[in-house]
C-alpha cells in the first residue's frame, strides 16, 4: 500500500473514530509529504464536513475547490462537493447552493450511472435535508437502536456478541461497533436478562409506569385517606431500572470509544496475536469500515404511539390532578343559621343586626350571612351567654385567625385577660378554637370568650365562668354553643 493510501486510510479512521482535529493534521501532513492526492483532499474535506460548523463548512469549500483545480475530473470530489453545495443553505450561501446543480451536470457528463452520481442526487431529497437541517441522533440513541438491532438479529445474546466482535475485528477502529461490542458485554454478564429485557421494551416500560403513576396520583382524589407519598414514591422506584440501564450504557459508550481509540492508535485490538496485522487492516493500517451497522432510523410507528399516548396520559392526569386539587382547595362546608329561641334553659333576646366589629369574617373570605344571639335568663357559670357567627366562604382560613384571637382580647377596652388562653378542641365541626378567660372591669364578672373558625364559618362565644368552672368545660359548652347554632348542609 502506498505511503498516501495509508494516510488516506488513516485518516478515514481518525473520522469515524470522532478525532477530526487529528485526522486533518494526518490529511494536510501526507498531502505536505505526499503532493496532490484526490483521496487525501477528500479526506481533508470530510473531516472539516464532519465538524458540522459553518467555519469548517467554509474551509472544506476551499478544500474542494483547490483538489478539483487539480483533479477536475474526479468522481469523488465532484460527488463530495456537490453534496456540500446542495445541503447549503440558499439564503445564507446562495452562491454555494447554486453551483450544485452545475456540479451534478459534471458528473451526469463524466458518469452517469454511478454511485457518485446517485449519491449526490440523492442529496437534493426533502428528506436528506431535513435530517441534515436538523441534528443527527444522539449517541445515546445511537446505541440503543444497535443493541436491540443486535439482540433481536440473533438467536441468542451470545450469538450477538460473537456476530459483533466479528465484525469489530474485522473493522476495529468504527466507533458504533466498538460501543456495540462494550454493549452487548456489559448486557451480557449474569444477573443482567431484566436489563437486556428493558432495552428492547423501553417505550412500553416508559409507558405503563407513566400510566400507573397518572393513576395513582388521582386515587389521592378517588380514596379518602390516600397517601399523597405514594405515587411519588413509585415513580421513583420504576425509574431505578432506567437509571441503572442508562449507567451501564453510558459507560459502554466510553469504554467502547477508548476501545476503538486505541485501535486508531495502532495498539492490539481483541483477538489479534503477537506480530500479526489486525484483521481488515493493510500494511498495518486500518482499512475503511463496511456498512456493519444500519442505519438509525426515525421513531418507528410503535414509539410514536407509545410516546403520544404517554404524554396523553400525563396531560389528562396533570389536568384532572389540577381541577381535583383547586376543587378541594376551594371547597368549604356549608351551614346554616340555626340560632334556636332558647338554649340550656335560658330563652334568646332580640338584639337585632351583628354590631359592629364583632364578627371577624369579613376580612378572610366571602360572608354570606351573619348572626348575632344573646341568651339570658340563667345564674351562675354559662349563663349570660352570646355568640357571634359569620357563614360563608372561607377556604383560606388558618389556624393564625384564632391564634391572634388573644391579642384582640388584649387590645379590648374594659376587660382584663385572666392568664394566657389556650388551644382547645374544635369537636365534630373541625377547624381550629381558642378560648381565654377575662375579667369584666367594670361588673368584675369572670368570663370566657373562645374564638372558633373552619372553612365555611367563623364566630365568638362569651359567658361567664366562674374559677370553679374548668377549662375542659369551657370547651364543652364552646362546642356544644357553635354545634347548637350553626347546623350542616351537605
Amino acid at each position: 500500500m502506498s505511503a498516501s493510501g495509508a494516510a488516506c486510510a488513516r485518516a478515514t479512521a481518525l473520522i469515524a473514530a470522532g478525532r477530526y482535529p487529528e485526522a486533518r493534521e494526518a490529511a494536510k501532513a501526507a498531502l505536505e509529504a505526499e503532493g496532490p492526492d484526490p483521496a487525501l483532499f477528500l479526506a481533508l474535506a470530510r473531516a472539516h464536513l464532519a465538524e458540522d460548523e459553518d467555519d469548517h463548512d467554509d474551509e472544506a469549500e476551499r478544500v474542494f475547490r483547490r483538489a478539483l483545480d487539480a483533479f477536475p475530473d474526479d468522481l469523488d470530489l465532484l460527488a463530495g462537493y456537490a453534496e456540500l453545495c446542495l445541503r447549503s443553505d440558499p439564503l445564507d450561501r446562495p452562491g454555494r447552493h447554486r453551483r450544485g446543480p452545475v456540479l451534478l451536470e459534471r458528473l451526469r457528463e463524466l458518469a452517469p450511472d454511478s454511485p457518485q452520481l446517485r449519491r449526490a442526487d440523492a442529496s437534493t431529497s426533502t428528506d436528506v435535508l431535513a435530517a441534515t437541517a436538523g441534528r443527527g441522533p444522539s449517541a445515546a440513541r445511537v446505541q440503543r437502536h444497535d443493541v436491540v438491532h443486535a439482540l433481536t438479529s440473533a438467536a441468542s445474546p451470545e450469538a450477538a456478541g460473537e456476530e459483533v466482535r466479528r465484525q469489530v475485528a474485522r473493522a476495529p477502529y468504527d466507533r458504533r461497533l466498538a460501543v456495540l461490542d462494550a454493549s452487548l458485554d456489559a448486557l451480557g454478564r449474569p444477573g443482567r436478562a431484566p436489563l437486556r429485557r428493558l432495552v428492547l421494551r423501553r417505550p412500553e416500560y416508559v409507558f405503563v409506569v407513566q400510566l400507573v403513576v397518572a393513576a395513582l396520583v388521582i386515587a389521592r382524589f378517588a380514596v379518602e385517606g390516600f397517601p399523597v407519598w405514594i405515587p411519588f414514591t413509585v415513580a421513583v422506584i420504576a425509574d431505578l431500572p432506567l437509571l441503572a440501564l442508562g449507567l451501564l450504557l453510558r459507560g459502554a459508550r466510553a469504554r467502547g470509544g477508548e476501545r476503538m481509540s486505541g485501535a486508531v492508535d495502532g495498539e492490539r485490538t481483541p483477538g489479534e496475536a503477537d506480530g500479526e496485522q489486525a484483521p481488515g487492516s493493510v500494511d498495518g493500517e486500518p482499512a475503511a469500515a463496511e456498512p456493519y451497522l444500519p442505519e438509525v432510523p426515525r421513531r418507528s410507528r410503535r414509539e410514536l404511539v407509545l410516546v403520544g399516548a404517554g404524554a396523553a396520559v400525563l396531560l389528562g392526569a396533570g389536568v384532572t390532578t389540577g381541577t381535583l386539587a383547586y376543587a378541594e382547595y376551594t371547597a368549604y362546608p356549608r351551614y346554616e343559621a340555626v340560632a334556636p329561641d332558647s338554649f340550656r334553659g335560658m330563652a334568646r333576646m332580640d338584639v337585632g343586626g351583628v354590631p359592629e366589629g364583632a364578627g371577624f369574617g369579613s376580612s378572610s373570605g366571602r360572608v354570606e350571612t351573619s348572626f348575632n344571639a344573646v341568651y339570658t335568663g340563667g345564674s351562675g357559670d354559662g349563663s349570660g351567654l352570646s355568640v357571634t357567627a359569620s357563614i360563608g366562604d372561607f377556604h383560606d382560613a388558618t389556624v393564625a385567625l384564632v391564634e391572634e384571637s388573644g391579642a384582640l382580647l388584649a387590645s379590648t377596652p374594659g376587660v382584663t385577660p385572666l392568664g394566657d388562653g389556650w388551644m382547645a378542641d374544635a369537636g365534630a365541626y373541625g377547624g381550629w378554637m381558642r378560648c381565654d378567660r377575662y375579667t369584666e372591669d367594670l361588673a368584675g364578672t369572670p368570663k370566657a370568650v373562645c374564638f372558633w373558625t373552619d372553612r365555611g364559618s367563623m364566630g365568638v362565644v362569651t359567658f361567664m365562668a366562674s374559677e370553679a368552672m374548668t377549662d375542659a368545660e369551657v370547651e364543652q359548652l364552646a362546642r356544644m354553643t357553635r354545634q347548637t347554632e350553626l347546623r350542616p348542609v351537605s
